[in-house]
């Protein structure tokens, strides 16, 4: 996740707080990251993605929406059973915004280009 602090001092007791969790089996890495740039992004679009399962699905749907210059804001994932077969199916359900720059279609591309079983659909949000 990335987090945002108000200052250096905040910044730095959120690194001691997160360390402490190592004594609970927990490992944390944290670093500190420059400026961000000032992405503003001009519509979001609803995505809903169904596709067999397969370990890493989700990392590489969050990094073709990255790649493609989008932001996921709000991401559901669930895994159901396949209606006659039974075998696992991925969904994912959520918002994701884009910037001037990134066509609906590109967005849809990337995605699609993931694997050959993804039914992705992809609305514009009310």
């Amino acid at each position: 996740i990335r987090v945002e602090c108000d200052n250096a001092a905040a910044a730095a007791a959120l690194q001691t707080a997160l360390g402490g969790l190592n004594c609970e089996d927990i490992q944390i890495d944290a670093h500190k990251e420059g400026p961000q740039p000032d992405y503003s992004y001009s519509r979001c679009l609803k995505i809903d993605i169904c596709g067999n399962d397969r370990p890493g699905i989700v990392s590489q749907l969050t990094q073709a929406i990255s790649q493609a210059g989008a932001n996921v804001e709000e991401l559901n994932t669930t895994i159901e059973s396949a209606a006659m077969s039974g075998h696992p199916i991925f969904h994912a359900a959520g918002t994701v915004c884009l910037p001037d720059t990134t066509a609906d279609d590109e967005l849809l591309s990337v995605i699609e280009n993931l694997s050959d079983d993804l039914n992705v659909e992809i609305s514009l949000q009310e």
